[in-house]
């Protein structure tokens, strides 16, 4: 029985998540839109997400898809296995990467304004192929119930205690591009690296033989921490304005937001 291989889209054939890569291009080009975009919001998840994606226009080809799972696709295309993307992104999304990827044509699912596909994917995937009749590759605790009813999978770019889970939920799981604890992909973020600058506050406190002075010590302290803090949030802002272009950059790609960490 050649059974199909079912893909997620979001953190899982791609490094990032496509609604909330939307809503920064929304909110970057057309802050007015902020409005609209709590009224969409009212009307559920389905509905927002493809009114993100309406708003915005996403190059499939430039997506950042994560080659580990690029590899298992291609192996499965070549045993002429059937491979579908079925996620809770928007619907026509979904067929836009699947004919990027040149998958089989049809069986491709993605959310629509009336369902978000996510609460349903593994009562829709049991429904379509029986229980234990496909194999899954998926990242989130979303997926634990398609991860229980799938024959076997991967679980990617997952950090350690959602490994556990899925592990429990399916001991026949590989594990593929696991994260690191999320404190060490902020402490990358943060550029702590870059703080030692802010020591030239404490020159003030040398050159007028101050360090003795309780007082002066700690609003210095204070001052340290509060331009630490600042200098870490302009790099972050930076990295959420530069995101596109710092991924086809050849060292900047690396970074935890380019990347996808």
């Amino acid at each position: 029985m050649n059974i199909p291989l079912i893909i997620d889209l979001d953190h899982s054939l791609i490094k990032t998540d496509t609604s909330w890569e939307a809503l920064r291009k929304v909110l970057m080009a057309q802050p007015k839109s902020m409005l609209g975009l709590f009224l969409q919001a009212t009307h559920g998840r389905g509905t927002l997400k493809n009114w993100l994606q309406q708003k915005t226009r996403h190059e499939v080809r430039d997506l950042p898809y994560r080659e580990e799972v690029l590899k298992i696709v291609r192996v499965a295309q070549k045993k002429k296995r059937k491979v579908l993307i079925y996620s809770g992104a928007p619907h026509n999304l979904v067929l836009q990467v699947a004919a990027h990827l040149n998958l089989d044509e049809g069986g491709h699912r993605g959310s629509t304004p009336q369902k978000n596909l996510t609460k349903y994917k593994a009562e829709i995937l049991t429904e379509s192929w029986g229980l234990r009749g496909f194999d899954y590759i998926g990242d989130s605790s979303n997926d634990l119930e398609t991860f229980r009813a799938c024959r076997m999978g991967w679980i990617v770019g997952a950090r350690p205690a959602l490994v556990r889970k899925a592990l429990r939920a399916n001991p026949l799981l590989k594990i593929l591009a696991p994260r690191p604890p999320l404190i060490r992909s902020w402490w990358d973020a943060a550029r702590p690296h870059q703080w030692i600058k802010n020591i030239l506050i404490f020159v003030p406190l040398l050159a007028g033989h101050q360090l003795m002075n309780a007082e002066k010590v700690l609003e210095s302290l204070i001052a340290f921490v509060a331009f630490c803090f600042f200098s870490t949030s302009v790099y972050l802002s930076n990295d959420i304005l530069d995101l596109d272009s710092d991924r086809k950059h050849r060292k900047k790609n690396a970074r935890p937001l380019a990347s996808g960490k």
